[in-house]
């Protein structure tokens, strides 16, 4: 994913808010996007559906284990 020669990306899952916002958060965060960033544009696709566990998720996902 963070190799930009396979973009663009295609991420999906059945309604594309919960498994696809955690996702997408996840590779934010290894973007070094800020949190508060990576919150609003999951709030924003998420809309009423959002959930704080998925927030918490992204919150507490460790980049440093990520191969890059």
């Amino acid at each position: 994913m963070q190799d930009v020669n396979n973009h663009p990306l295609l991420i999906h899952c059945r309604r594309g808010k919960h498994r696809t916002g955690c996702l997408v958060g996840c590779l934010r965060k290894m973007q070094r996007w800020y949190l508060s960033s990576i919150f609003d544009e999951y709030q924003r696709f998420a809309g009423a559906k959002a959930r704080v566990s998925d927030q918490r998720f992204i919150e507490r996902f460790d980049v440093s284990s990520s191969k890059r």
